[in-house]
């Protein structure tokens, strides 16, 4: 298992050297922060707009999934957006800081 992981990572990376490949990589974050976006809650429902969604289950039968309004995951996102903020294009940054504000309103419902 670890040698695959290795032989997939360094493949990875020798295709990414090429200037081709590092256009098709652009292409690649433009999409992720786009349906990052997307995923952001918009309507309030069970959970807080600009939240990203999360449930909890049990795990012995029934497998109840209950809605889970936190804030962990949405800060989690965010944290990583603001630490990858400079690395991304113009566009992309304005989209992460969007993102990154929608969650931050939601802090004060979890100040407790």
């Amino acid at each position: 298992m670890n040698r695959t992981l290795f032989l997939l990572l360094l493949f990875i990376t020798s295709a990414l050297s090429s200037k081709a490949q590092i256009k098709l990589y652009d292409n690649l974050i433009d999409s992720l922060i786009i349906e990052i976006r997307n995923e952001q809650i918009i309507q309030k429902k069970d959970f807080y707009p600009g939240m990203f969604y999360s449930y909890r289950g049990i795990a012995a039968p029934p497998h109840n999934y209950q809605p889970d309004n936190n804030v962990f995951f949405s800060a989690i996102g965010a944290f990583t957006l603001k630490n990858l903020r400079k690395k991304l294009s113009t566009t992309n940054q304005l989209i992460a800081d969007t993102i990154v504000s929608k969650i931050i309103v939601n802090y004060p419902h979890f100040r407790h």
